[in-house]
């Protein structure tokens, strides 16, 4: 859990710091969106494992929960769609549904993030440990396993694949 939450420090620093150059133009932007793209996942999953297992010892968020989520705040911070705004429309002279288009993708992909980590204090704090979770996990697996399963021939109607593909396509072992 230290190593997990040193990481996340490091990583949160980061993000922080490329949100902080989109705002002074320091850098190209879309680089720094790709960038911020995949190091954002990371750090989702990252979260995610840090607030489980700490959850797991301690039957409480980490004091520094708050902090940790702030940066999703940052990432979609005004000043930060403004940069953005303001690169795609004027330097990159894009059309207004284009831009906002953009922002709004920026926006949800920052929301989503925290989202995953929200629904993942919400689970902990209804089940309160490891065995109750990968019980309720593998319960909802199965779910889906067998709503997949359910659909296999409308969708091997409807795409001309024979249902051991669409099954392959699914990872659904038949």
């Amino acid at each position: 859990v230290d190593d997990m939450e040193k990481l996340l420090m490091d990583m949160r620093a980061f993000l922080s710091e490329m949100a902080k150059n989109i705002e002074a133009d320091a850098m190209d932007i879309e680089m720094l969106l790709q960038m911020i793209g995949l190091l954002r996942a990371l750090y989702t999953l990252l979260f995610t494992v840090y607030i489980r297992e700490y959850y797991y010892e301690h039957q409480a968020l980490p004091a520094n929960y708050e902090m940790f989520i702030s940066v999703y705040e940052e990432l979609e911070s005004q000043a930060v769609l403004d940069s953005i705004e303001d690169y795609y429309f004027i330097d990159k002279k894009l059309h207004s549904q284009e831009v906002l288009d953009i922002l709004n993708a920026q926006t949800l992909l920052a929301l989503n993030g925290k989202v995953q980590i929200e629904d993942q204090v919400s689970l902990l704090q209804i089940l309160g440990n490891r065995e109750k979770t990968e019980a309720f996990e593998k319960g909802l697996d199965n779910v889906v396993k067998l709503m997949v399963e359910e659909k296999i021939p409308e969708i091997a109607r409807e795409t001309g694949l024979d249902e051991a593909q669409c099954m392959q396509m699914f990872a659904v072992q038949g």
